[in-house]
């Protein structure tokens, strides 16, 4: 507790000298991508510099002990929460901008965009064309990418890389899926895809991505839906998750109830 009115010229110590230096050093790294060490290398240190600061922080809370220190003492506390928050905003943001170098560009704009999920009335070449397009232009590359940066990230560093790559990645697929029309053959390997590269995300770090591909997730179960009492069905759940105050919509892990009910006419 005598320690504690030292915390905040720690924390102005430490804003004006690491984070900023990290900040500029940052800025001065050059892109973003798997094969630029700089890069890595200050998106590390930011990532431990936060991790740091949440040290520090439980010491100082363990030192104030039953809850009874000044407000000081506990404002101090508050303070090293805050400068923890800004190196992991500041390692996210690096991890958000080497996460859109690693998207499946190609596919998505070659063989997503462009692709027809109505596949009964094209046989199974285009199913199995389909599938190992997939497989070459998605699960290899991003499977290449990610063990390469095994070695090169901290573990908290590579989760929230996952979480970028999985959010990114998650909000494509859905985006497009709502511009397609599906039959049940469709439906039923789109639901495959999203799975698949929610699997192979999973695979690289103890990181759960389920909320970030929580929105498409639902969106391929609505797809996948046997018939339209089934369909019917699961949007009153979703209105009923609404009323209790869980809605969904934008920036949510779950579609809103409009957004689930443009789900059933892309089916054909």
């Amino acid at each position: 507790v005598a320690a504690a009115p030292l915390v905040p010229r720690l924390c102005e110590a430490l804003e004006r000298g690491p984070l900023a230096t990290l900040r500029l050093r940052m800025r001065n790294a050059g892109a973003a991508a798997a094969d630029n060490d700089s890069f890595l290398a200050v998106a590390n240190s930011l990532s431990c510099a936060g991790s740091y600061a949440r040290r520090l922080r439980d010491v100082v809370t363990n030192g104030l002990g039953d809850g009874h220190a000044a407000p000081r003492a506990r404002w101090s506390v508050g303070r090293l929460d805050a400068l923890a928050s800004r190196f992991d905003e500041a390692a996210a943001d690096a991890m958000r901008s080497l996460g859109g170098s690693l998207l499946p560009a190609a596919w998505l704009l070659l063989e997503f965009d462009p692709a027809d999920y109505r596949l009964l009335r094209a046989g199974e070449a285009a199913e199995a064309t389909a599938r190992a397009v997939f497989e070459r232009g998605v699960l290899q590359p991003l499977a290449v990418s990610f063990a390469a940066l095994r070695s090169s990230l901290r573990p908290e560093a590579l989760e929230l890389l996952v979480h970028a790559v999985g959010a990114a990645l998650g909000a494509r697929l859905e985006a497009g899926a709502f511009a397609k029309r599906f039959d049940e053959l469709g439906a039923m390997l789109f639901s495959e895809q999203v799975r698949r590269v929610s699997d192979a995300l999973s695979a690289v770090s103890s990181a759960p991505v389920r909320n970030d591909f929580g929105r498409v997730t639902q969106l391929a179960f609505l797809l996948n839906a046997s018939s339209v009492q089934e369909a019917a069905g699961l949007l009153l759940s979703q209105m009923a998750l609404d009323g209790e105050g869980g809605g969904g919509g934008e920036g949510s892990s779950r579609l809103s109830t409009r957004e689930a009910g443009r789900v059933t006419p892309l089916i054909c």
